[in-house]
């Protein structure tokens, strides 16, 4: 348990995801073709094809939107105990991205969700905390904007964390491709997150030249961030672990009516165009 409440321990969940597709069937990596032996164990010929595909399959390759539905579940993450399920999730992320140059893209970022409750599935107003008995006004989720540059060089996320490393590995499987990347805490910093992301999408897709953007692709975040502050757990020992699953949509009509009225209620530019965004808090 002490792994799961240390983000800077050993344990690598990017493994347990991998275990976890090849025990349900998983076949043996299928290179793309024409790949180089430099570049045979991600399937990509060079850097630049490498990137294409990350784009294509992440957000998308030319400059526009691109919009996921998720949900999950919010752990705590407690030493000694068993993880303890505490409220769901609902939210609506959105990317924009902007082609700066040959192989060189801005993707910016912004989010809007709710915190649901566990029995009936509903937006919570206020939450009893089982770990201090107390009930709590619930803070729901805004963050962002937030831009990252992504390029052939490094395939690491810009942010203002020089401790933070990206990682990114492949897989192409059955007819389709897992792309995993995770953040690094390289140093002893409280209070940053460590994150497990996949994305999983059409190979087909991701090799036709002729597409800007892989369809229907499927977001599986994972992640372990201190406590939020609206649950007023002050310096008690754990994690929040936050797993959360998702889908690329074809357009904003597609996510759920009941969070797109809310976050039109609550947060209304960030259904705006990018224009309209500024920093939530």
């Amino acid at each position: 348990m002490s792994d799961l409440c240390n983000p800077g321990t050993a344990m690598d969940r990017r493994q347990v995801t991998k275990l976890m597709v090849m025990v349900s069937g998983g076949m043996a990596l299928a290179p793309f073709a024409g790949a180089t032996a430099a570049g045979a164990a991600e399937g990509f010929k060079d850097g630049a094809e490498e990137l294409l595909a990350f784009m294509k399959l992440q957000s998308r390759a030319d400059t526009g939107y691109t919009n996921y539905a998720n949900v999950g579940t919010v752990y705590a993450a407690v030493p000694g105990r068993a993880p303890l399920a505490l409220y769901g999730y609902e939210g609506l992320l959105r990317f924009y991205t902007r082609v700066l140059g040959p192989n060189h893209y801005e993707v910016t970022f912004i989010e809007a969700g709710t915190y649901l409750d566990l029995a009936t599935g509903n937006r919570m107003d206020s939450f009893k905390n089982p770990l201090t008995g107390v009930s709590n006004a619930v803070d729901h989720i805004v963050e962002g904007p937030m831009s990252w540059q992504w390029t052939v060089e490094n395939l690491k996320v810009k942010t203002p964390f020089p401790i933070l490393q990206r990682r990114v590995e492949w897989q192409h499987l059955a007819g389709e491709s897992w792309l995993y990347f995770d953040n690094i805490l390289t140093g002893e910093v409280p209070g940053l997150p460590a994150a497990l992301v996949t994305h999983v999408g059409s190979t087909a897709q991701l090799r036709d030249r002729s597409r800007n953007r892989v369809d229907n692709t499927v977001l599986i975040d994972s992640s372990i961030n201190p406590w939020a502050p609206w649950l007023k757990m002050g310096d008690a020992p754990g994690r929040l672990s936050t797993a959360v699953i998702g889908r690329k949509l074809g357009s904003l009509a597609e996510a759920p009516d009941r969070l797109m009225k809310y976050i039109a209620a609550s947060h209304p530019k960030v259904l705006e165009g990018i224009e309209a965004w500024k920093p939530a808090r």
